[in-house]
């Protein structure tokens, strides 16, 4: 019980963290970036992969229990 609380916490924070990220990196549309090129940079950078990383782990972290995926 304690794993998935910890893993829900920290893919919490690596969303928060991504989203950031994203969120400041939309400056870029001010000086004439354009969409394709905005996805180029944040595909490949780290920081901006955190977002789906984090909410992976939540997912898992709320749907998943010991014997495999909970089906109610």
């Amino acid at each position: 019980m304690i794993e998935r609380i910890i893993i829900y916490i920290l893919g919490y924070f690596f969303m928060v963290i991504g989203l950031t990220y994203l969120i400041i990196y939309l400056n870029f549309f001010t000086v004439n970036y354009q969409v394709s090129e905005y996805f180029s940079y944040v595909f490949h950078h780290l920081e901006c992969l955190l977002f789906p990383l984090g909410l992976i782990m939540v997912i898992l972290a709320i749907f998943i229990k010991k014997g495999g995926i909970r089906h109610d």
